[in-house]
């Protein structure tokens, strides 16, 4: 498993009586507009609506992103994850 929070890799050992939550993540594509202050404009190509994505999240990847490039945005709870 991977903690959504994070991307961090987990191994966890649950009883066959034991239940799980189900996450459920909205991913969509959006286009890479440019890097703000502290964060990365992102828009959604339909709406138009823009996001900020914090540099946190997008990391080291970061050095791969270019003008008008689509991106794979992944949403938990409304809350952007890697």
């Amino acid at each position: 498993m991977r903690r959504i929070s994070d991307g961090v890799k987990v191994q966890e050992r649950f009883k066959t009586t034991d239940s799980v939550e189900k996450a459920f993540i909205d991913e969509g594509k959006y286009n890479y507009l440019y890097k703000d202050a502290d964060s990365y404009v992102l828009m959604e190509p339909n709406t138009f609506d823009q996001v900020h994505v914090p540099q946190s999240v997008i990391g080291d990847q970061s050095a791969f992103l270019t003008e008008n490039m689509e991106v794979t945005l992944s949403l938990h709870n409304g809350v952007r994850s890697r």
